[in-house]
């Protein structure tokens, strides 16, 4: 059962005792891993640029509202199959607590491993393959992270890279920063451009004969940047997406160039997905371009899936997910 952390006071004490008490125990002790790091190198990583970022927030943002981190502790290179095996076992215990967020990305749920393994087995084991993989002899790091919520104290191990920073950790890898959330951004736009030539010019038309020319005016249609993206604490988006659609006609109001584009992105542990494609409207021949989009995202290391059903998307997966059509023509603006 899911645990959230404003139940009662004693109930927090508890959970904070048993979490820094797990927190000490030798699934994965110094001795492990090699503790040697020339402090140039550390210096110029990227997870210690991630960790100061969570640093710095934690005195701007009230730890009552959101997870905040207070320190951190190096414990050094994993520098052998037994000591990567150890971490993942440690990270991924039954007992080791991590976060989740409720559909309206507000409400902050602790769970323990074997809970959520309890809710999704098969999508876990997905995830803890995807962390082991990324975990390099040798070169993968790890960190004793130290965390604050609503006064309850919470530690947790991070599975780091110089270069990629911080890789998993249990409360990292979905802390969200409500401060930098970036709300949703929809932009129209509808103009007209002087000269077909530009157009070619820009790689839009394959051909200047194929719309009769160098014609005077231009309609130009756009959906720019149906866009929306949220930040963890480290800096790092949680996930984003961008959706952009461009129709291009001529002074006739035929349809001469269309596209669609999508762009989603998602931290590991998180899912992002988003698509748009034409629905009718032909080139060099039809007075309108019909498009649908959609995006969806999540956390729980959701599984998202978007067909295209010929006159829309079909979504299925993910906590938060939207669709619609909409169609292009200069008739309407005339």
């Amino acid at each position: 059962m899911k645990r959230l952390i404003c139940v009662c006071t004693c109930l927090c004490v508890l959970i904070s005792a048993t979490l820094v008490a797990y927190a000490k125990c030798d699934s994965f002790s110094l001795d492990d891993v090699s503790t040697s790091l020339p402090s140039t190198k550390m210096q110029s990583s990227q997870w210690l640029r991630e960790v100061n970022y969570s640093l710095n927030l934690a005195t701007r943002v009230s730890s009552d509202e959101q997870v905040v981190l207070k320190d951190y502790k190096y414990l050094g290179v994993v520098d052998s199959n037994e000591a990567k095996q150890k971490l993942i076992d440690d990270v991924f215990h039954k007992e080791a607590i991590t976060i989740r967020y409720g559909l309206d990305l507000g409400a902050i749920e602790f769970y323990t491993w074997k809970e959520l393994r309890e809710f999704n087995i098969e999508g876990n084991n997905e995830l803890i393959a995807k962390v082991s993989d990324l975990i390099t002899v040798g070169v993968t790091e790890a960190l004793e992270l130290t965390w604050l919520y609503q006064g309850v104290i919470y530690k947790s191990k991070a599975i780091v890279d110089s270069e990629d920073g911080i890789i998993f950790d249990n409360i990292a890898s979905y802390a969200l920063d409500y401060s930098a959330k970036i709300p949703r951004q929809e932009d129209h736009k509808y103009g007209r451009l002087s000269s077909t030539r530009s157009l070619y010019a820009m790689g839009l038309l394959d051909s200047m004969d194929s719309v009769g020319g160098d014609s005077v005016h231009t309609f130009v249609f756009e959906l720019s940047d149906m866009a929306d993206r949220i930040e963890l604490t480290t800096g790092k988006p949680a996930w984003k997406y961008s959706i952009k659609v461009r129709s291009i006609f001529d002074d006739n109001g035929i349809l001469i160039y269309r596209r669609c584009e999508s762009k989603s992105e998602a931290a590991l542990g998180w899912a992002c997905e988003a698509a748009a494609e034409t629905i009718s409207g032909n080139l060099y021949s039809s007075p309108y371009h019909e498009f649908a989009w959609g995006w969806s995202y999540g956390s729980n290391n959701t599984t998202i899936n978007i067909s295209f059903a010929g006159n829309g998307f079909t979504i299925t997966g993910g906590d938060h997910t939207e669709r619609g059509t909409e169609i292009h023509s200069p008739i309407y603006y005339q």
